[in-house]
């Protein structure tokens, strides 16, 4: 007795009269059930190190990325860095330099789920003349 589906599925038997380019839509269809099969029983990886940005912080001109890296599959580290290093017309500036290195514990595995992570930060800024010339302030942070 002939399995419909199982014929349709992998192209096998069925109708005699199908064009070559049935033929090859068949073996794709072959190659990719193979290919998701084989993606869906093998536990792969794949990401180790990552470089993301802030979009709304580069819309405010801070330029910032952050790298990060894969120690195992439980722990990451991260490294945000911000730099705005911008003067304005009349002398406005807010000028900034940020760094926070963290360690995060991945829950599940490293990117994937929730993580409990800690930081430290340090920083320094530059403000002045936003809001006319008696507001201008300096300073560094750290925690």
């Amino acid at each position: 007795m002939e399995n419909r589906w199982f014929n349709t599925l992998t192209g096998l038997g069925g109708d005699r009269h199908q064009s070559k380019g049935g033929m090859r839509m068949n073996t794709g269809k072959k190659l990719f059930l193979c290919a998701g099969l084989l993606a869906f029983f093998l536990s792969v990886s794949a990401q180790s190190y990552s470089l993301r940005t802030n979009v709304i912080g580069l819309a405010t001109t801070n330029l910032n990325l952050e790298a990060s890296m894969t120690l195992n599959r439980k722990w990451s580290l991260h490294l945000p860095v911000q730099y705005n290093p911008f003067k304005f017309g009349r002398n406005r500036q807010f000028r900034n330099f940020y760094a926070a290195p963290g360690v995060r514990y991945w829950l599940l595995e490293s990117y994937m789920g929730g993580f409990i992570g800690m930081y430290g930060t340090a920083g320094t800024y530059s403000v002045g003349n936003l809001f006319g010339n008696k507001y201008a302030t300096r300073g560094k942070a750290t925690e």
